[in-house]
């Protein structure tokens, strides 16, 4: 479902982009459409990635967030690239390889790894960091595509729970290390309190906004509901978890993040945080600094 939107989405951006390039062309020779469209396309990337920044700082009503031009427009532009690579990703996935799947698992030790991703996302977001984890010896990896679009993150939780449950089964009861992205860190914070320690080994977060987010209220989905500032559901999930943690959590976090704010929405009590500049939500699952903190804490998770 997440790539038939996906696909829509782009669909429509190159439909605008040509009509705009056209308009703008006039009678200028035929060689200058394709440069033309392209920059159209770009364009719309960036008004995008600056209009999700402004407004989710407007909705968070965020006086304590620290504020850079410079890192603002760093943000905004390496975001107008992630977001659209990220795009093309989501819509190829279901021809995309490199993930073991949970019904061929292979058994035997290992060291396996889990990747969820975000709100109307799909596993095409993580084709960055895949060939780093086999690089460094994480032939066991798999991602899971959450469906409904539109499920709560309770819902959500049941899947990744029994994807863990057979990759537990499966790597002869090796504890599974949760890589998420944005709602997906959420995600898999509840798979934790119905399974825990013997089953999760680790926790790392990109993005997530594990006290709310202010733009959550403009899309009223139950799961965008779940992660408004101050709900009740997210109360919850805090008060049970944050500063008594039953496996080791890691938070990384960028304070100019398009979609996230307030700023430090992803700071938790009592788990290792990576705080970065100028990278947007999309940037730190495509950023090298991101991602070398991402296998660097796999690595002390040892």
């Amino acid at each position: 479902m997440a790539a038939i939107l996906w696909r829509s989405v782009l669909a429509g951006e190159l439909a605008f982009a040509t009509a705009f390039a056209a308009m703008a062309l006039g009678r200028v020779d035929t060689w200058m459409v394709v440069p033309s469209v392209l920059g159209a396309v770009l364009l719309i990337q960036y008004v995008l990635a600056a209009g999700s920044m402004l407004t989710a700082r407007a909705l968070a009503h965020d006086s304590n967030a620290p504020l850079s031009i410079l890192f603002c427009t760093r943000a905004t532009v390496s975001e107008s690239v992630s977001f659209w690579l990220a795009k093309l990703a989501m819509s190829a996935e279901p021809w995309l390889s490199g993930f073991e799947d949970a019904s061929g698992a292979s058994a035997g030790p290992g060291r396996p790894v889990l990747l969820v991703h975000g709100l109307a996302c799909n596993r095409g977001v993580w084709r960055r960091l895949l060939p780093r984890l086999h690089a460094a010896g994480f032939s066991h990896v798999h991602a899971v595509n959450l469906e409904p679009l539109r499920g709560d993150i309770d819902r959500l939780a049941d899947a990744v729970e029994r994807e863990l449950r057979t990759m537990h089964r499966a790597y002869d009861g090796a504890r599974v290390t949760i890589i998420a992205h944005s709602m997906g860190g959420l995600v898999a914070r509840r798979a934790l309190r119905s399974l825990g320690s013997d089953v999760v080994k680790h926790i790392i977060t990109l993005a997530t906004p594990h006290h709310g987010a202010a733009l959550a209220r403009v899309l009223r989905w139950p799961a965008t509901k779940q992660m408004c500032p101050g709900s009740i559901w997210l109360a919850a999930l805090n008060a049970t978890q944050e500063g008594r943690w039953r496996v080791p959590v890691t938070s990384i976090y960028s304070l100019e993040d398009n979609f996230v704010a307030p700023a430090r929405s992803s700071v938790l009590r009592g788990a290792k945080l990576h705080e970065m500049r100028g990278l947007g939500h999309f940037g730190l699952l495509a950023s090298r600094r991101a991602l070398d903190c991402v296998m660097s804490a796999l690595e002390e998770g040892r």
